[in-house]
């Protein structure tokens, strides 16, 4: 995951298996991912904290689902998003351009949560080391 934008590490890590349906579960699967994220990326100044990172991963999921489920008939604008994440980076808000940036990859490209997807190019050895 170093050097991974945050979108495309979600990508590969929800290529591996598909979500538990409870939301217990996947708040525990979202946790260690942004442990993980943070870890690998130390030094990117994209999130405030651990929890920052977490809170934007599940925010993400809910794009997602958002953006490409059937049953959802009024999708989640572009200024929406970038509301809902006010605040929540440690307090202060996130820069405009990495919601715009995430909000427009997810809304055009729905992340698949099966290992058929080739969404993003598997990683590089040094991007997943740590």
């Amino acid at each position: 995951m170093r050097g991974m934008r945050f979108d495309n590490a979600l990508r590969y890590l929800l290529r591996q298996f598909r979500l538990p349906g409870e939301a217990q579960k996947i708040a525990r699967v979202l946790e260690a991912f942004s442990k993980r994220y943070m870890a690998c990326n130390d030094g990117e100044q994209t999130f405030a904290d651990g929890d920052a990172c977490y809170i934007m991963a599940y925010s993400v999921i809910m794009l997602n689902t958002d953006a490409h489920n059937d049953g959802v008939k009024k999708k989640m604008t572009k200024e929406q998003f970038i509301r809902n994440n006010r605040g929540c980076n440690g307090g202060s808000d996130f820069a405009a351009s990495f919601l715009e940036e995430l909000y427009d990859s997810i809304s055009q490209n729905e992340i698949k949560m099966d290992e058929g997807s080739d969404a993003v190019p598997s990683p590089s050895k040094e991007e997943l080391q740590d």
